[in-house]
């Protein structure tokens, strides 16, 4: 494999690496990120209210409002249903299949990729950019976030640009080097105002975190980890019921904003640095972006927005955990050997290369990119796996730091049990993932094991492949490693996982639909199934009711009307009926992931109606 890396690196660079090594990360990337993005049915809920408001945008003609049906949804801004509206208009607007609105998510989780090679590649050489770029295009959080048309993939493409800028800004404005608006600052500014378009605040955050971080790690490092330690501490002793104390949310943000004004007021290159940020034409270019629609929207909604996504989705997610994504303390420290995978088994290397290379501007700023933001989500008490994401990045490029020096780096029994430790959570974690397609098709009976199985063979050679590399790592060992993940990720996403029939029953029920012959529009009602994806499947107008809320409807469309029920509602529904003969048109059986609850639903029509099925 050294043969294959030397002929990547052969030749002139451009924008830090040789196009080969471009083109091969970018093949890599694309087959890694984008296998199973048209086969993997609508997943619920988040993925189908995205993608159905985006339809109804495109419906209604109205661009500035976001509703679900005829429910507001009004927490996330517009930015990613715009996007979603931009990529499924070429291929039927409304009509487009999932994979249409997916398109912004996958090119968002490539910006991430290539931004961070780019990012690798100027700072640790070449390969390291290579190294970098490969792990985050192989880590499973991203291949979930890649084919899942929401928020997620797009925010880390605009938080990863937006940290390529700040990063730029802030060292070379180090430097003393003088900067033109045009240029790094544009690309911080431009690129937060995108973000907050997309999800809010959340890179306004971590930018704020890393600048704030960076000038009190530089001056007054000990005071940085013993303020991260007490904020910790006091965390701990919150969630144990010590209430009298601050949380540790608190204790961070006003430790970390006295010690930025404390810094502000006793170094002059402090605020020498700063003043080059081209703060006045940078907030005008990020409110050119982010403030009409802002406007438009609470003007429409009497303030209603703001009330909503600032108040409940936002600080509402901090002191309490919301839509029951609760999680303890280290949640994301837990996971994060499953989450980066298979790059997790090069974060002991990480820690020790943060460690011994932490003179350098670059890689400190790396470390405050990543510790209080994590440190941030660890203490909120809503979590989901996908919040630590924009830290992904520069775990990466530590990682791939750490791979380029690992000789002077990986020294003595401590480095060496850290390094294999991680490397033994890397392989648990692996086996964990490999394991995944074959035990959820077992779980939900599923009658053909095939597809599962080879899945979870390629997962498990994969997870060999991983032990020979983090035995003795060198690019040209996880050049092989990634590319039999990207077969694993393409034998799950794009045949195991959509091959389960039972976990899908919205997308099998519109198949279903889609036979029916006798009238052009078919008025539709589930009763005991009202996950969002039937709205995706059937139409804006669909009713999610219940037994007597079905029957009601079809009594209101006696001709083309429809209604899948449950089992659960089969015996309301017919007394809502009251005898009225009914024709039964196909039965989906199958399992409410987002529930649990096993699901056995008729389609029916009344026995009078024009709807038929196809001979």
């Amino acid at each position: 494999m050294q043969k294959l890396t030397d002929w990547l690196f052969a030749g002139e660079t451009r924008w830090g690496m040789t196009p080969r090594a471009w083109i091969a990360l970018a093949v890599l990337a694309v087959i890694t990120l984008g296998s199973g993005i048209s086969s993997m049915p609508v997943m619920d809920r988040d993925e189908a209210r995205y993608s159905q408001a985006a339809t109804q945008m495109m419906e209604t003609g109205d661009y500035v409002d976001i509703r679900f049906q005829d429910a507001p949804r009004h927490v996330k801004p517009a930015g990613i249903y715009w996007m979603q509206v931009i990529t499924t208009s070429p291929f039927g607007g409304p009509e487009a299949g999932i994979w249409a609105f997916r398109i912004p998510s996958l090119l968002g989780a490539l910006i991430a990729v290539f931004g961070t090679a780019w990012l690798g590649a100027r700072f640790f050489g070449p390969q390291a950019g290579l190294a970098a770029g490969v792990m985050m295009a192989a880590a499973i959080m991203l291949q979930v976030e890649a084919r899942t048309a929401k928020t997620d993939a797009m925010l880390l493409a605009t938080g990863v640009l937006a940290q390529i800028g700040l990063m730029m800004m802030l060292l070379r404005a180090e430097a003393g080097e003088r900067l033109k608006f045009i240029g790094w600052p544009l690309l911080f500014w431009a690129a937060s105002g995108a973000a907050i378009m997309i999800k809010g605040p959340i890179i306004t955050l971590v930018s704020a975190l890393t600048i704030i971080g960076y000038f009190i790690l530089k001056h007054y490092a000990r005071y940085f980890w013993g303020l991260i330690a007490v904020a910790t501490v006091l965390e701990l002793l919150n969630l144990a019921g010590v209430t009298f104390l601050p949380g540790g949310i608190p204790a961070l943000m006003g430790g970390l904003a006295g010690a930025f004004v404390f810094d502000l007021i006793r170094n002059a290159d402090t605020r020498s640095v700063l003043a080059k940020f081209h703060w006045i034409k940078g907030l005008i270019a990020l409110s050119a972006l982010a403030l009409p629609w802002l406007i438009a929207i609470n003007l429409a909604t009497d303030w209603g927005f703001l009330q909503e996504s600032v108040g409940h989705a936002l600080f509402g997610k901090v002191g309490e955990a919301d839509d029951s994504h609760g999680g303890p303390f280290l949640y994301h420290s837990l996971l994060s050997p499953a989450m980066f995978w298979p790059g997790s088994a090069l974060i002991g290397l990480a820690i020790l290369a943060a460690w011994a290379l932490r003179a350098k501007p670059e890689v400190r700023y790396l470390i405050v990119w990543i510790v209080p933001t994590f440190v941030v989500f660890e203490m909120v008490q809503t979590k989901l796996p996908h919040y630590v994401l924009p830290v992904y990045p520069a775990i990466a490029l530590l990682a791939a730091a750490g791979l380029m020096q690992i000789g002077d780096i990986l020294k003595g029994g401590k480095a060496k049990a850290l390094h294999f430790a991680w490397i033994g959570l890397a392989v648990i974690a692996g086996l964990a993932i490999a394991a995944v397609p074959l035990y959820g098709a077992m779980e939900l009976g599923s009658d053909d094991l095939t597809l599962p199985i080879a899945a979870g063979i390629a997962g498990l050679v994969t997870i060999a492949a991983l032990i020979w590399f983090a035995l003795k790592p060198r690019l040209d060992r996880l050049l092989p490693v990634a590319g039999l993940a990207a077969l694993q990720y393409a034998l799950a996403f794009g045949f195991a996982i959509p091959s389960v029939n039972e976990a899908w029953p919205s997308d099998r029920m519109a198949r279903l639909v889609a036979q029916l012959d006798g009238c052009e529009i078919y008025p539709a009602a589930t009763a005991g199934y009202r996950e969002p994806s039937n709205v995706f499947h059937l139409g804006t107008t669909v009713a999610l009711t219940d037994g007597a809320g079905a029957a009601a409807h079809l009594m209101f469309n006696p001709d083309c009307g429809i209604a899948a029920v449950d089992a659960a509602e089969q015996a309301a529904f017919l007394e809502a009926m009251d005898g009225l003969a009914l024709r039964e048109l196909g039965q989906v059986d199958g399992v409410n992931l987002v529930k649990g609850d096993e699901l056995s639903l008729r389609l029916v029509t009344l026995e009078t109606s024009n709807v038929t099925l196809p001979r």
